[in-house]
């Protein structure tokens, strides 16, 4: 175990022993507040009305504490996370610090938007 890998199980360690959080190695952000999709056990897509929605600024804001914390992953949910028009660009600037983008998805968007998913 590397000395940054020991630190940081101490600090997710720490979290869990205080009432401070010391480690958030996992965090989900929310790119986009409409869904597209009108399921019957959900109503977010009620409130479509009051579109909210991450922006550059908002992500590039956010690194610094990202980098505090030690977040490895970051899962994009929503709404519907690919209604937001630069999702992927999102996406790059949490990969260029080494964080791991997952999306979580109704999967309605994602056949218009395929060319940018990497598959692997």
């Amino acid at each position: 175990m590397t000395g940054q890998s020991l630190y940081h199980t101490f600090q997710r360690f720490r979290t869990l022993q205080t009432h401070r959080i010391a480690a958030l190695p996992i965090v989900i952000l929310m790119p986009h507040s409409a869904c597209n999709c009108r399921c019957v056990m959900c109503d977010i897509w009620r409130d479509n009305k009051n579109l909210k929605q991450l922006t550059e600024a908002d992500v590039t804001d956010l690194l610094g504490a990202l980098r505090k914390f030690g977040t490895k992953h970051v899962l994009m949910s929503g709404g519907e996370a690919l209604l937001n028009t630069n999702f992927f660009r999102l996406c790059e600037i949490l990969r260029a610090e080494k964080i791991k983008v997952t999306l979580l998805s109704t999967g309605l968007s994602i056949k218009k938007r395929v060319r940018y998913f990497k598959m692997g």
